[in-house]
């Protein structure tokens, strides 16, 4: 969890700096999450990968015989 701590602005300048700021954080949490999503979809899609070829390979396996 990111904590952002947010103080009044002296000026227009500096408020506009720190919602830039807040914004790239939000930002880099939503794509953290993202990737995070991306990687379990890509373990998941390898696993079903793997057991597939284990089972493929039994078949052939028992052809041979």
């Amino acid at each position: 969890m990111i904590l952002v701590e947010w103080k009044e602005a002296n000026n227009e300048h500096t408020r506009n700096k720190k919602i830039g700021i807040l914004s790239v954080v939000l930002a880099n949490r939503i794509l953290f999450s993202d990737i995070a999503s991306m990687i379990q979809q890509l373990i998941t899609i390898k696993r079903q990968r793997d057991l597939t070829m284990s089972a493929l390979n039994g078949k052939n396996e028992s052809m041979k015989k």
